[in-house]
């Protein structure tokens, strides 16, 4: 029996090229069908390089693809909400890096959506977990430069 693959869209070429790409790249139920940008020749590059059949220059028109499942948004902060939104409203499920919005409003928007959607959603803080920043954690906690 084959395993069904969720169909993944990525939203930039800076930490979603480097790392989300890769990631996905190598789970075996995730399937890369489209990459977007803000310039159509960038998202071009991206999905040449990766061997991503499809490339946006805008969010909207790829948030409206019926061939994806999840939109994953790797971009700066300040493009997270309205990208965020238009994904949900299509549909599509949301992985979204951190953090999350500008505002706790913007964050409750996206929340209410996506729960009125039916609309899987998370938020990337794999950051938290990388071993120089648990290190460095534990070394604060135990009082090695004294009380911060």
């Amino acid at each position: 029996m084959q395993r069904e693959r969720i169909r993944i869209g990525v939203v930039g070429a800076g930490w979603g090229e480097r790392v989300h790409i890769p990631a996905f790249k190598a789970l075996p139920e995730a399937e890369l069908v489209a990459v977007c940008t803000a310039h159509r020749e960038t998202a071009e590059a991206v999905a040449r390089r990766h061997g991503i059949p499809r490339a946006y220059a805008d969010y909207q028109e790829m948030a409206a693809d019926a061939d994806i499942d999840l939109v994953c948004v790797a971009v700066r902060v300040e493009l997270h909400h309205p990208i965020v939104l238009a994904a949900l409203r299509a549909g599509k499920h949301v992985l979204c890096e951190w953090p999350l919005a500008l505002s706790s409003a913007q964050a409750q928007d996206m929340l209410s959506l996506a729960e009125s959607k039916g609309a899987r959603h998370a938020v990337g803080t794999q950051a938290r977990g990388a071993p120089a920043l648990v290190r460095m954690k534990e070394l604060l906690d135990g009082g090695f430069i004294g009380r911060v």
